[in-house]
This record gives structure tokens, C-alpha cells and sequence, in this order.
């Protein structure tokens, strides 16, 4: 019973960790996000930290949803050639 017991506190431990870690991956895709959606704009680094991440993403659908955003936001501005969303909708 006492291993028992220890390995269900091991198991619920596991799971609160993966999903602090899906919690930190979510922020630190929005934050990437962000910081591509502000890529060539003059004076986008002055007030960056200020915003908000203009998309919230789930960590199981954020590689190919950012390529669809930024396929959108690229086809809504027309293309540029200095424009870092070439590489990610690539």
C-alpha cells in the first residue's frame, strides 16, 4: 500500500509538471508570435513589452496555426521582400 500511495504523489507531481511545461511552451509561442508580428516596423521594439500577445494559441495546434496566421496577416499586407513571415509560412 505505502508504494502504492507513493507512486500515485510521483504521478500527480508528473502531471502538474508537463502542464506547467504546455503553459510556459503557450507563452513562449505567443511571445515569438508577437515578436515576428512586429518585425519591421519602426519603433516596434520601444513598445513591445507594453502589448499583449495578439494571439492565444494551445500548444498542440500552435506550429501549424502561426502558419496560417501568418500566411493571413502576409496575404492581408501583400508580400514583402524584408518580411520575416516568409521564412516561418515557408
Amino acid at each position: 500500500m505505502w508504494t502504492l500511495e507513493w507512486l500515485l504523489k510521483i504521478a500527480g507531481i508528473a502531471v502538474f509538471g508537463s502542464a506547467a511545461s504546455v503553459v510556459g511552451y503557450d507563452v513562449y509561442l505567443a511571445l515569438q508570435f508577437q515578436r515576428v508580428m512586429n518585425a519591421g516596423r519602426p519603433g516596434a521594439g520601444r513598445d513591445a513589452a507594453a502589448r499583449r500577445p495578439a494571439l492565444r494559441i494551445s500548444a498542440g495546434r500552435a506550429p501549424a496555426a502561426l502558419r496560417a496566421k501568418a500566411r493571413a496577416i502576409e496575404t492581408a499586407r501583400g508580400p514583402r521582400d524584408d518580411s520575416p513571415l516568409g521564412r516561418i509560412a515557408a
